[in-house]
């Protein structure tokens, strides 16, 4: 089933007694110093997964689990030697009540929600912020429409900002970026540290060896990609109620079909993981055009050093692929609608840095054709994302952030001395409780 904001805050207010209960039993769990959960509910993958197997790696005196939200997600995690457990259960929620750190990227019910009174949670966020966040928008607190809503909705933005007070840290990787955190989740002073993203270390990681070939291998086999095959991602963000289609019209597909065949290119239609319907059972709709399930391929940052050209409009998956001065095609068929109701930090010009983005899948494929025939104006819009919203860059964010964590936690001179010198990158082998 599709995320709804909607839909999961009555599911947060209609069981706020219990939650209640829970949380003010986790203020006075005792809680271990070295026992650390992760969450991305949705898959296993993510900032958290990233930062998880660093510590695994470099610190192994440190207990890593990951809360798991469904039974594919606990299987993933398994089949890499991950210690996961069931968010859910019995050992899911003591986890969480007697962990002493909670890693989390979408939100605190990454880690069970009412769970973290005592816990110093940090906050690794999963994308970009161009389309607004948190307080900063209101489809976030959104309950329903009428009277009923209009009463709840103060109601539920100030239990929102109680609750992201609970961020102990939260990292970003510049100022600008920390900025737009600051206001959606109303954080406090100094609780943004500029370490930059731990996606950056896997993008930048080495794609001949780990997740990143498995994946790439794996998709080159889905559909057939021959090499000197150039690979064109569309990536879409999220829309919960605006509906607009990822797919072209059947003349305007044959058409693009064949400027991708005689450009040898071949494009991959990746929807959004949390939409339902950006997952069609149909993987070909041509020769050279093919529908990427998520859940068949769930996390994009193993695959982006594989990908040669990306299409995208809001989605954060436009700065993670910028970094590597690869082509970036704009395309914003819903701006006017999309910045109505969910809002933008800045205006699309600004963001990207020129005023033609395609609004249609005939401009789209008009502007592939001139990408694939000089992609020099493509790669400049990828030099101005960078420049704009990159941080720090070198393979080393994980151990940033992990030394920024330590830090804040107080931690002993014993723990700062395994502190490695350098990041060696992502382990497919991870301890077990």
């Amino acid at each position: 089933m599709a995320f709804s904001f909607r839909q999961s805050n009555m599911k947060r207010i209609l069981t706020l007694p219990m939650s209640a209960a829970v949380f003010l039993a986790s203020m006075i769990t005792p809680r271990r110093q070295k026992r650390w959960v992760f969450g991305r509910k949705g898959m296993y993958g993510g900032n958290s997964r990233y930062l998880m197997e660093y510590v695994v790696e470099h610190h192994p005196e440190i207990e890593c689990i990951w809360l798991a939200h469904s039974e594919g997600e606990l299987e993933a995690a398994r089949a890499v030697g991950a210690h996961a457990v069931l968010a859910k259960s019995w050992r899911g929620w003591w986890a969480a009540l007697t962990a002493k750190v909670g890693i989390v990227s979408l939100g605190l019910e990454d880690v069970n929600r009412s769970s973290t009174g005592g816990m110093f949670v940090v906050q690794l966020w999963h994308g970009l912020p161009l389309k607004k966040l948190g307080l900063d928008t209101q489809v976030t607190t959104a309950v329903g429409k009428g009277i009923f809503g209009r009463l709840l909705e103060p109601l539920l933005r100030t239990a929102y900002r109680i609750a992201q007070s609970r961020y102990k840290l939260v990292t970003a990787p510049n100022a600008l970026v920390a900025q737009r955190y600051e206001s959606a989740f109303a954080l406090r002073p100094g609780r943004v540290a500029l370490t930059g993203d731990p996606n950056v270390d896997i993008i930048l990681g080495s794609s001949t060896s780990g997740p990143s070939l498995h994946w790439q291998s794996k998709m080159r086999a889905t559909f057939g990609l021959s090499p000197g095959t150039r690979i064109i991602m569309y990536a879409p963000t999220w829309r919960e109620e605006v509906g607009t289609s990822l797919l072209p019209e059947p003349a305007t597909r044959a058409r693009l079909n064949s400027l991708l065949r005689d450009g040898n290119a071949h494009l991959l239609i990746r929807g959004h993981y949390a939409d339902i319907n950006s997952d069609p059972s149909v993987k070909e709709l041509a020769s050279n055009i093919s529908v990427m399930s998520p859940s068949d391929f769930p996390d994009a940052n193993y695959l982006l050093s594989g990908i040669d050209i990306m299409i995208s409009d809001y989605s954060g998956i436009i700065m993670d692929f910028a970094i590597l001065k690869r082509p970036i095609i704009f395309f914003a068929p819903d701006i006017d609608s999309y910045t109505s109701l969910r809002g933008l930090y800045e205006r699309y010009e600004a963001f990207t840095g020129r005023s033609d983005w395609a609004t249609n899948w005939e401009e789209l494929s008009a502007q592939i054709k001139e990408c694939l025939d000089d992609d020099e104006a493509f790669i400049r819009n990828a030099l101005h994302v960078s420049s704009r919203y990159g941080g720090p860059i070198g393979g080393s964010n994980r151990e940033r952030i992990f030394c920024e964590i330590s830090r804040r936690l107080g931690c002993s001179p014993t723990l700062e001395r395994h502190l490695s010198a350098q990041d060696s990158g992502d382990s497919d082998v991870l301890g077990e409780i």
